[in-house]
């Protein structure tokens, strides 16, 4: 792909308006699906610390229109917090992934919701995906699904194994103890899924030296990523371009600077949903068409 048709974070569409005025109040961490002739929009809503991510929304999209349908909350789940959710249509069944803090032992986990119905979602049968255990990782959440062959390939935001990490906040990512990558897990009618482990990670220095989590696929092999330079930075990432190598990696495209001043970009083919930051530091959710490019040839 010789060049990126992106966005212009600035003259996006507010599609959801943050829950609350002010710094960590933020609407956003958005997913896209289709199914049964709907389409469908995920959604994460937080307030400040110490209530943090206290629902995930399920909605119709009527244009620019959101028709809020369910949603499940932090409470609901046991969980200190929710963050970036996943839909995944599977025929007559409609997969809920969801990122939450495990209240037992403070790090983030994946879990699944199923239902035949888009406005409920039981929330006391959630299935077991991925783990900090079950990953040898710090904590897994953000999970970005795409369809792979006969099976499907989960993108999740891993914090690497830490000689002294820091679970009392239960948000390690932010702690500065651990450094944030991508990992993948692969997954056979999206049951039983097999961590795979880490594909992008982190560079160490640069604007993305502390975290790189991938955000969307615009293609197999290309991909918009979340980055940070240090964990004091956490909540203010900036999107860069990787690529997958023939070795299955993904390497940064863009290790010079960020693509977009935007995080949680999802793409749906159409239109770029992504959790956008205001003056007073809350987030709202904004929607818009691609309207630029970018040569692939000048990145690196």
């Amino acid at each position: 792909m010789s060049r990126l048709f992106l966005f212009d974070p600035d003259t996006g569409t507010s599609l959801v308006s943050a829950p609350g005025r002010g710094a960590g109040w933020w609407a956003g961490a958005p997913s896209r699906a289709e199914w049964r002739g709907l389409s469908l929009l995920s959604y994460r809503l937080r307030a400040p610390t110490p209530r943090r991510g206290f629902a995930v929304r399920i909605a119709r999209l009527d244009g620019y229109r959101v028709v809020d349908l369910t949603e499940i909350t932090a409470s609901q789940l046991a969980s200190p917090s929710l963050e970036r959710a996943c839909l995944v249509a599977r025929g007559d069944r409609l997969d809920l992934y969801l990122s939450s803090v495990d209240g037992r032992d403070g790090r983030w986990r994946i879990d699944v919701l199923t239902t035949t119905d888009a406005t409920t979602f039981d929330p006391m049968s959630p299935r077991t995906v991925l783990t900090a255990a079950s990953t040898s990782t710090e904590g897994v959440k953000d999970p970005v699904i795409v369809a792979s062959g006969d099976g499907l390939v989960m993108f999740a935001s891993a914090a690497l194994r830490s000689a002294v990490p820091d679970h009392a906040s239960g948000d390690i990512f932010g702690t500065g103890t651990v450094r944030s990558a991508t990992g993948i897990a692969q997954g056979r009618e999206g049951e039983a899924w097999a961590w795979q482990g880490p594909v992008l990670e982190p560079s160490g220095d640069g604007w993305d030296a502390y975290e790189t989590r991938i955000s969307c696929l615009l293609a197999p092999d290309l991909a918009l990523y979340d980055g940070l330079t240090r964990a004091e930075d956490n909540y203010r990432e900036r999107t860069g371009v990787a690529r997958r190598d023939s070795d299955g990696f993904w390497r940064s495209v863009t290790a010079r600077a960020p693509v977009l001043d935007a995080r949680y970009v999802a793409f749906d083919g159409e239109r770029y949903f992504w959790e956008h930051e205001l003056a007073d530091g809350s987030h709202e959710l904004r929607v818009a068409a691609p309207s630029t490019t970018l040569d692939a040839a000048t990145l690196g």
